[in-house]
């Protein structure tokens, strides 16, 4: 895994944290590094051949146990969360750890009613808007190449496969008729169908940018 990718996941789920447990508070530079050593551990746990393909998961958890951390917080009038930089060390027991339980007991009950969480729709907007890796975090089925069948063809059936009109077709090949010939009759021999190729290349799809 890239340092870079573990940091800027540990950035923003400190953002997400301090937004959503500690907003208001100001904190020195010490306590948000030491808070952000924490929130890195989580990360650096996941194994480097799985980083990109689970990366989001471990995110979506992360944050997750932060949102029931909170839920329990309004719920109850003596629950507060502590100062992050005991909240979040794993070692506590009543800190983030302690959430983990909560978030598997409501992961439980989702895939029990199989309903879609709006929290998971705003996390996933949340991550998204961060661009750290592509949203689709399974291995990237190959595309199949696109292929053209050199046989002989009609200037019609050329024209298709250009996706214009047989007139149009035919004033493209006129400028350069003497290099590819007359007809055989109504088709282009397989020489004449690679000539055209050639000068008018084969009509293929290209991703941008």
């Amino acid at each position: 895994m890239h340092p870079a990718s573990i940091r800027l996941l540990t950035d923003a789920t400190w953002d997400f944290a301090q937004a959503v447990l500690w907003s208001g508070f100001d904190f020195s530079s010490a306590e948000i590094e030491l808070s952000k050593s924490f929130i890195k551990e989580y990360y650096q746990e996941i194994p480097a051949k799985e980083f990109t393909r689970v990366a989001y998961k471990h995110f979506t958890e992360y944050c997750k146990r932060i949102l029931l951390a909170k839920e329990y917080d309004s719920r109850f009038f003596l629950f507060y969360i502590p100062h992050p930089c005991i909240w979040l060390n794993k070692q506590n027991p009543k800190g983030i750890s302690a959430a983990k339980a909560g978030y598997h007991r409501n992961l439980k009950k989702r895939k029990q009613t199989c309903i879609p969480s709006g929290m998971d729709r705003f996390l996933n907007h949340f991550y998204s808007q961060r661009k750290f890796f592509p949203m689709n975090t399974e291995p990237q089925k190959e595309k199949p190449k696109q292929t053209v069948l050199v046989k002989p063809y009609t200037v019609t059936e050329l024209a298709k496969i250009y996706g214009v009109c047989r007139e149009t077709l035919q004033s493209w090949i006129n400028e350069f008729k003497d290099e590819v010939g007359e007809k055989k009759g109504r088709y282009y021999t397989i020489p004449q169908v690679k000539i055209i190729f050639k000068n008018l290349c084969v009509p293929h799809t290209i991703e941008l940018d």
